[in-house]
């Protein structure tokens, strides 16, 4: 087995970059001083605006702007016909203020005003783009981290990683009269692998150690062109909530849901390639979907 495609969301929601290489760091994919969903939009009461509401965000195009072949230090963000914009974490911003994440308050910088006026103008909303500076991360949810009070996440939905299969989509796609791609479950490790990640606990990819520590429940974006935003593959959605269904316990929590991917946290930070052979240190039980999942 080995990693087929590594890639980043600088921005929540917006397009994201392929990378042949990235360094596993605690809040998520980094190449840099660019995270994994370090940046994000805001409507005017604070609360986060992803595809779910905007699928116009998938046309925004995200660049890194590299030093080197390692390190990137800015974004450039641009959508035909409104131009594009520079990104620069370093370049200060126009203060810390709270917002909130599926309604829980985090912490963000708004960023410089010409990147917010892009966002309003695309969006012709009254909008703002915050980042998350690195001492405002946010803890993951107790219920599924592997060092609850530790581990910790930029803007993603609730954990810094997302490993999905090359086997996990294959079945999925066997499901569907016309194949869905990958790039539509947002994943930052992709695995080829005949083999579904649904059995694997525990991973040792390049210098990282990577857990696998909750199965990803799915929403429309799953249906969406992640290039147009348009809703080119109807039947995503419904295939997964007909065949990967899954409603198990975890602890005190019920995860219930249509399934694809799973959630992970490095337990050891380190770089990681295009290439690299991945392999399983720890296994589990494999869940019990409404219809048997093949591995």
């Amino acid at each position: 087995m080995h990693i087929e495609g590594l890639r980043l969301y600088p921005i929540k929601s917006c397009q994201g970059v392929d990378v042949d290489r990235a360094y596993a760091a605690p809040r998520g994919l980094q190449v840099g001083q660019i995270i994994d969903r370090g940046w994000m939009i805001v409507d005017g009461n604070g609360d986060f605006i992803s595809q779910r509401q905007r699928p116009e965000l998938a046309r925004v195009k995200v660049e890194l702007l590299r030093v080197n072949a390692d390190q990137a230090n800015r974004i450039k963000i641009s959508v035909p016909g409104f131009g594009e914009q520079i990104l620069d974490p370093d370049f200060g911003g126009d203060g810390r203020q709270v917002i909130f994440l599926h309604k829980n308050p985090v912490w963000g910088t708004v960023a410089p005003y010409a990147a917010v006026q892009f966002f309003r103008d695309y969006l012709k909303s009254d909008v703002f783009l915050v980042y998350q500076k690195e001492g405002d991360a946010r803890p993951c949810d107790e219920n599924f981290a592997a060092r609850p009070g530790k581990d910790v996440v930029s803007f993603a939905d609730g954990y810094p990683y997302l490993v999905t299969t090359t086997a996990t989509l294959s079945a999925l796609n066997a499901r569907l009269d016309a194949p869905v791609p990958m790039e539509n479950f947002r994943a930052n490790i992709v695995i080829a692998s005949d083999e579904s990640e649904y059995n694997w606990r525990g991973l040792c990819i390049g210098e990282a150690a990577i857990q696998l520590v909750k199965p990803c429940t799915r929403c429309v974006m799953t249906t969406r062109d992640q290039q147009s935003g348009e809703q080119a593959y109807p039947d995503t959605l419904t295939a997964l909530t007909k065949n990967f269904f899954l409603t198990q316990q975890f602890g005190d929590v019920k995860v219930k849901g249509p399934v694809f991917g799973e959630n992970a946290i490095a337990m050891r930070g380190g770089k990681i390639s295009r290439r690299d052979t991945v392999r399983v240190t720890e296994r589990k039980q494999p869940y019990a979907f409404r219809q048997a999942h093949p591995t």
